[in-house]
């Protein structure tokens, strides 16, 4: 199950202000929409009900403790590590395959990437596991996010379809689906 802090650290206040982030509707964490192209391009080949932006960018903020769980987007995303410590992110391509890339800084941790993408339709988790950090991204998306292309995981329907990865799944749904 995803956890969240129950205070919030001094640096973390100070970003969220700075950055004007309010708590992420569908996610643990803060964010704001900083970027939206006005260019829109018709994506129904790709499964989109009708025309997206060419490109969105948020920031997204994570406080240590935290977890989002498996969900998945119809889009390309791209994490880019600004600030603070790593991030786990894991992802459930759609080939199947599970992978599991550290966002940070590869000069304090040499396992960190400073961007990672997730390929659009793949299932991802994102964790701050140490209680002491925070992880601020900058996260584009291409096509531009939509709330419409964003679902989340079912932990049954998850361990149906990729029982290979039944431990990750189950600590990254929620227990009552």
């Amino acid at each position: 199950m995803a956890t969240t802090s129950n205070t919030i650290s001094e640096d973390v206040k100070r970003l969220i202000a700075l950055y004007e982030l309010t708590p992420h509707p569908e996610c643990r964490g803060w964010f704001r929409e900083t970027y939206r192209s006005d260019v829109q391009v018709e994506a129904t080949a790709e499964g989109f009900d009708g025309k997206r932006s060419v490109l969105t960018m948020i920031y997204y903020l994570m406080q240590g403790g935290q977890s989002v769980l498996f969900h998945r987007v119809k889009s390309d995303e791209h994490f880019v590590h600004n600030l603070g410590g790593c991030m786990k992110i894991h992802m459930i391509l759609p080939d199947g395959s599970y992978n599991c890339s550290i966002l940070g800084n590869p000069l304090q941790h040499p396992e960190a990437r400073h961007q990672v993408v997730v390929p659009r339709r793949a299932w991802f988790a994102q964790e701050v596991e140490d209680p002491d950090v925070y992880c601020l991204a900058s996260i584009p998306v291409a096509p531009g996010f939509d709330f419409k292309d964003f679902s989340m995981g079912n932990r049954g329907d998850l361990i149906k379809e990729y029982p290979q990865h039944r431990d990750v799944i189950m600590k990254l749904t929620p227990n009552d689906n």
